[in-house]
């Protein structure tokens, strides 16, 4: 007959295998599933990481400078026009400014009821998944100063984006005999354009 002693063993020996077995399979089961993250779905999660480390920029390019019939004096050329742009998911940061944010976005001259149009636009197109982290333009042609300072102070609404962008400038009657440029309408949108989208 055995020995308690030796029983006592064996069941002892038993659990180690088994508690040896469960922490191996633990481990082959973790490496297979880093294995099939890292191998079979790196595609996906590089795609992942790229979309949000990366955001799309359209650049607006200068249209040409036209002249008159002698080719002296310009009838239409470009100017530089700074807007001020905001992704709709920043909207709550911009309803809770600090009070250094609050003074430098005094400096757009906004009353309570376009600034309350703009918190109510952006909240609508941040339901919206698709267009809630593309800048909307909030305030079109501010002067250079005002530009200067928001950027200079861009530390307090880190929200705010200063773009510059090419504006057309007409000599005279120009714009009425060449022709003029304007943003989308709702048809244009629906033949590829996107939103504040200038055109011809």
């Amino acid at each position: 007959m055995f020995g308690t002693d030796e029983i006592s063993d064996n069941i002892t020996r038993r659990k180690l295998y088994l508690i040896l077995t469960v922490i191996i399979i633990g481990f082959c089961v973790l490496i297979i599933r880093l294995g099939y993250l890292q191998i079979v779905c790196a595609g996906y999660y590089t795609k992942r990481s790229e979309d949000n480390r990366i955001r799309p920029v359209r650049l607006v390019p200068p249209r040409g400078v036209i002249y008159d019939r002698y080719g002296i004096e310009p009838l239409a050329d470009n100017e530089t026009a700074f807007d001020v742009c905001i992704a709709p998911s920043n909207v709550a940061r911009l309803e809770n400014m600090s009070v250094q944010g609050r003074e430098a976005f005094q400096r757009l001259n906004f009353t309570q009821a376009e600034y309350a149009d703009v918190l109510d636009r952006l909240r609508k197109l941040k339901k919206s998944r698709i267009a809630a982290f593309d800048p909307v333009v909030i305030k079109e042609d501010i002067d250079k100063d005002a530009a200067a300072y928001l950027a200079e102070h861009n530390s307090h609404i880190p929200e705010i984006i200063i773009r510059a962008r090419p504006k057309r400038r007409y000599r005279g009657a120009a714009s009425h005999i060449i022709g003029y440029t304007t943003l989308v309408n709702e048809n244009d949108l629906k033949n590829g354009y996107v939103l504040n989208d200038i055109i011809g």
